[in-house]
């Protein structure tokens, strides 16, 4: 019986964050986010899916859903648009590759601990040499209640 008195006395502790760790995973929130200026997008992130969802601010409906999407190998590069994201406890990532005409790459990142928003772009112009890129940042905040 000491035994098990000193494992739970030990292992208590360790087991504190766990808690926490598996409402994380386990639960979707939703943070709305902005860049500069701009109107805030409403997301909803369901970490154990890697799905991100925008929503519409005025209704809760899903405007748009975001998850990886890779092309079949056998189809080649450049036929599809594809999507990648990755979802941790300390941040988001999600990369969209559109092939159209020109080549475009959009990348966004929001890091959970200091909750910064940031959105890049790379725009290769004409298919050829010419690319374009830039940077945005802004802030998210946390929506508290139901995801």
């Amino acid at each position: 019986m000491t035994w098990h008195v000193t494992a739970l006395a030990l292992l208590t502790p360790l087991l504190a964050g766990c808690d926490t760790l598996w409402r994380w995973t386990a639960q979707p929130f939703r943070l709305s986010c902005s860049l500069g200026t701009d109107p805030p997008t409403l997301f909803r992130i369901v970490p154990r899916l890697q799905l991100l969802q925008e929503l519409d601010p005025k209704t809760g409906e899903v405007t748009r859903t975001i998850t990886t999407s890779k092309p079949p190998p056998e189809l080649g590069g450049g036929i599809i648009d594809d999507s990648e994201v990755t979802i941790t406890p300390q941040r988001i990532t999600w990369e969209n590759s559109l092939y159209r005409p020109q080549f475009e790459r959009e990348s966004k990142t929001i890091d959970l601990t200091t909750l910064t928003y940031t959105s890049g772009w790379h725009l290769q112009v004409d298919g050829g040499p010419e690319v374009s890129e830039g940077k945005r940042t802004g802030r998210c905040r946390r929506i508290e209640g139901q995801a």
